[in-house]
């Protein structure tokens, strides 16, 4: 049980990315994106979750007490999750609030 406890954050993110990459590969090609902006924009997003359920499973795996981690090195991660999140929503909102007829849409 011990072993599953040490392995589990890695199994998270692991598995993570195998879900996040499979299914953003087949969203991209039953929709045929050809689009480079739309492309990216599902890659970064792809990435953010990938990189937010890696950081949640270090978290989990420091209060299981599997890990050993800094505790400045665990208040820089956290800053860097919410600096993420921040620079997405950003993105998000200059896609779909920006000025003019076209905003929002998605040229496939």
């Amino acid at each position: 049980m011990n072993n599953f406890k040490i392995l589990f954050p890695y199994f998270l993110t692991g598995a993570a990315f195998v879900v996040v990459t499979v299914f953003s590969a087949y969203f991209m090609m039953s929709n045929k994106i050809a689009d480079l902006r739309t492309w990216l924009a599902l890659a970064l997003t792809a990435t953010f979750i990938v990189c937010c359920i890696g950081t949640l499973a270090l978290i989990i795996g420091i209060g299981n007490e599997t890990m050993k981690i800094d505790v400045t090195l665990l208040r820089w991660l956290g800053g860097a999750t919410i600096a993420e999140v921040a620079g997405i929503v950003l993105i998000v909102f200059q896609f779909f609030f920006r000025a003019g007829v076209d905003a929002g849409k998605v040229i496939h």
